[in-house]
């Protein structure tokens, strides 16, 4: 009797002799109104659901029955629906690949040295996987269980009333405050915050297999393994809770998977609030820290279900489907092979009869393998310098080259059972490689390119002293809005006080000489005496007119810009020198910083409609036009707003050399600079759009441009990438 579909090859079943693994064991449970069985594997820790007609079938795998046997006395037990001879082929197949049951064949001595050195060599290559490293260090089951009892409470119904209204306080405070998260979020990955990231990445990842251990304890399970997985040399820590599976409720098993991720969230609700009341610093930062990698890495990486993390436990769980990621990659393997190779073996028939799920799950987490495995070599690369490429190297020998050759190998030779059909691969693989290019060909790719922004006033007027003195008096604050005319501050200049007080003394000493000369007749002396009265009258009107002028008065209506006049009380102030800056309502314009990298594409795009966000102002988008680009950067900070030091997107350094005036804005950052040159250019908008916006907000002018189809792009950034990495190499060796 034939039951593997293969052109190649032909095994006969019926004298085939299967003997069940004696150390599984079988749990039943109920599943709606289906009764099933869970086989545990003890030695891999892996959970397998059988159905009742599987279960009867296996139940006669003795050792002694043939397979007609096991097959026969199973339609005998379950009539209708016990299993067909293909279903029952393909179950005993998978049964073998699975490691559950074995053949005399399989269980003889040189199968056995086979199959140990086949476990030998796969330890070996995992542990020479620089990605991906297991250690086991201790058994946590005896700590597991004490904080079960210590804190097993938190998964009760009054807890879990408290973490949802935690959690949604938690996120109404970061919608309330998105545009400071938004403008926070670069300093997440700031390498002055790497350090502490990292603690709070691994105090967090404790607290999370902790909830996990504690869960599983809570409900009767235990704890075998407990020790640190290294990713990307990363140390996570890692707990194994895979007796969860044993719980007869899917409740308990879908909290003991949820359990690190409800607490992680619960840690996110608390530090959010508490983030949202607290003063920049320190401790702010670290709030956010912990904000970041308990919401957004918690729920990226633990939730995601193509990962064999907790979304991958909990969907296993939802739907029944125990070993789902193996499920899927058997089915993968056995498509691959017809399809491309002209293999039949027959697709694998599991117990639990959702087939068209296990196939879409293999292809979707195929592909995000794919993916991940392909960033965290890029990853490794960037991060470890010259060690990085060793592990890059290593990593991809595992991944890519070792099951490449291993294919080419099978190409070349076949097996002992199945040749490959060659001619149908190679058209295969040339026609995808032709689609694969023609589509990148065809999909056009869209870049954002995007300036920061500010509102400022222009023109600045500048309010300047006429005289010199110590400011005794200040009349307006920062912001205020005042009309031409209205008295700024007051100066106070002592010496032209003393020195208008010595003039009208001598004054009034040389009009008595003259009356006395007048009186003696002297005329010649009379005449010289009345040129030098007029001379001190001259200078004492000079020195009443300064006096005059130590009232500073507004010459414009405007707002007051500067936030630090008040500090000026008491201070001397030379002649000229500017007191404060007033700016129109009406003269608001919206100013941009374009980089070197960006300043092409501002260029073309000159008069074309650009997307404006300001920060502050909910998620509104408006649109402008670029104007008045100017032809050479500059690195005078022209807002404070814009520099890194006031919390701005633009990198600084100290100068004590600061340029002069601005041409767009006096209200410079003073004694700072821009790392690197920067073009000014006016984003001009509409004026109902500027009014109700302020001074000093900050936001993005931002294109969506067609750069190229997308082939081209990543080809273009893979050449970029290659030579970036052959200069850094050469640097690193010089």
């Amino acid at each position: 009797m034939v039951q593997e579909k293969s052109s190649h090859s032909t095994v006969h079943l019926s004298s085939v002799v299967l003997r069940i693994r004696p150390d599984l064991v079988f749990s039943v449970r109920e599943y709606g109104s289906q009764m099933m069985y869970v086989v545990e594997d003890d030695s891999t820790s892996r959970y397998y659901r059988l159905g009742q007609a599987e279960y009867t079938f296996v139940s006669f795998l003795d050792g002694h029955n043939t397979f007609a046997d096991a097959l026969g006395r199973t339609a005998a037990v379950m009539n209708d629906q016990a299993l067909t001879e293909d279903e029952a082929a393909a179950f005993c197949r998978w049964l073998v690949e699975s490691g559950l049951a074995s053949t005399r064949q399989s269980a003889g001595t040189g199968r056995l040295l086979e199959s140990a050195q086949q476990q030998s060599r796969a330890m070996v290559k995992s542990a020479m996987n620089p990605m991906f490293i297991r250690i086991p260090l201790f058994h946590p089951d005896h700590l597991a269980k004490l904080g079960a009892t210590m804190f097993g409470w938190i998964f009760s119904v009054p807890a879990f009333i408290l973490w949802i209204a935690v959690l949604a306080a938690g996120i109404l405070a970061v919608l309330a405050d998105m545009d400071e998260v938004r403008q926070n979020s670069g300093s997440v990955v700031s390498p002055n915050n790497w350090i502490w990231l990292v603690v709070t990445w691994l105090l967090l990842k404790v607290i999370h297999e902790s909830a996990h251990a504690i869960a599983c304890c809570r409900y009767g399970g235990d704890v075998r393994e407990g020790g640190v997985m290294l990713l990307l040399l990363a140390p996570i820590p890692y707990v194994d809770v895979t007796s969860a599976w044993r719980f007869g409720s899917r409740w308990q098993r879908l909290i003991t998977d949820a359990a690190g991720i409800y607490a992680e969230l619960f840690l996110f609700g608390v530090a959010a609030l508490l983030w949202s009341m607290c003063d920049p610093g320190m401790l702010k930062q670290a709030l956010f820290n912990i904000m970041v990698t308990s919401s957004l890495v918690s729920i990226l990486v633990n939730a995601n279900p193509l990962m064999r993390f907790d979304g991958y436990f909990a969907l296993c769980d939802i739907l029944e489907l125990p070993n789902l990621a193996g499920q899927g990659r058997s089915w993968l393997v056995a498509t691959a092979r017809d399809r491309f190779l002209g293999i039949s073996p027959g697709l694998p028939a599991w117990p639990e009869t959702k087939t068209w799920f296990v196939a879409s799950y293999g292809i979707a987490a195929f592909l995000w393998k794919i993916s991940v495995s392909v960033g965290m070599i890029l990853a490794a690369d960037a991060m470890f310098l010259g060690a990085g490429v060793i592990v890059a190297s290593v990593a991809a020998m595992l991944w890519l080259i070792l099951p490449l050759l291993k294919l080419l190998k099978f190409l070349a030779v076949g097996s002992k059972t199945a040749q490959p059909n060659r001619a149908r691969f190679g058209f295969i693989v040339v026609m995808m490689f032709a689609a694969v290019g023609g589509v990148l060909r065809a999909i056009p790719w869209y870049a954002k390119t995007e300036s920061p922004i500010v509102v400022d006033y222009y023109p600045i007027i500048s309010v300047r002293t006429p005289s010199g003195g110590f400011v005794e008096e200040v009349y307006v604050t920062s912001g205020d809005f005042i009309t031409a005319g209205t008295a700024i501050a007051l100066l106070k200049n002592e010496e032209q006080s003393l020195e208008h007080r010595a003039i009208e003394t001598e004054l009034e000493q040389t009009l008595q000489r003259v009356r006395m000369l007048r009186h003696q007749k002297n005329l010649a002396a009379m005449s010289a005496e009345m040129s030098r009265a007029e001379s001190l009258q001259e200078r004492a009107g000079q020195l009443i007119r300064r006096n005059a002028e130590r009232m500073i008065v507004a010459p414009a209506d405007g707002v007051v810009l500067d936030g630090d006049v008040d500090s000026m009380l008491g201070r001397y102030v030379e002649a000229g020198q500017t007191v404060c800056s007033l700016g129109s309502g009406q003269q608001k314009k919206v100013l941009a910083m374009i980089s070197q990298e960006n300043l092409r594409t501002f260029q073309r795009n000159l008069e074309r409609p650009v997307s404006v966000h300001v920060w502050g102002n909910g998620s509104t988008v408006t649109v402008g036009n670029v104007k008045n680009l100017a032809p050479r950067g500059q690195t005078d900070v022209i807002h404070p707003a814009f520099a890194a030091t006031n919390g701005g997107p633009l990198e600084v350094f100290l100068s004590p050399n600061q340029s002069s005036e601005d041409n767009f804005s006096q209200n410079s950052s003073s004694g700072v600079q821009l790392t690197t040159p920067h073009f000014l250019a006016e984003v001009q908008v509409e004026p109902e759009v500027l009014e109700p916006l302020r001074s000093g907000q900050l936001g993005t002018a931002f294109f969506r441009t067609n750069v190229g189809s997308t082939g081209t792009v990543l080809r273009e950034s893979a050449i970029q990438w290659w030579l970036a990495r052959q200069n850094a190499l050469r640097r690193q060796w010089q």
